[in-house]
């Protein structure tokens, strides 16, 4: 069995060399598992190319207008508006063109 003094009885001890040291490497422990960003190198993306309406025209040797009619009737590539502005991502291009590929 095993007896323990009252709390009120216990004296207070000044903390030692030892004591500063075991609560320095305690800190650092504590902060070293907290989560930091890695420094590995940034993700690198590949930038989104955009053709507008006339470059687009010029690469298929098409009329400005049929790209009009062809978003007008939900027909021809998927294009984005930004801030009023018609758009062509090059990979929605690529991806229309390989659908219409014969033979």
């Amino acid at each position: 069995m095993i007896v323990m003094a009252p709390s009120h009885l216990a004296t207070k001890r000044s903390p030692t060399a030892l004591d500063t040291v075991l609560s320095l490497a305690e800190e650092t422990r504590l902060h070293s598992q907290r989560q930091r960003p890695s420094k590995a190198a940034p993700e690198r993306r590949t930038p989104v190319v955009h053709f507008n309406q006339i470059e687009l025209a010029d690469r298929w040797r098409v009329s400005p207008k049929t790209l009009e009619r062809w978003r007008w009737l939900g027909e021809g590539p998927r294009f984005v508006k930004i801030g009023g502005r018609v758009v062509y991502r090059l990979v929605d291009i690529e991806v229309f063109e390989a659908q219409q590929a014969r033979g």
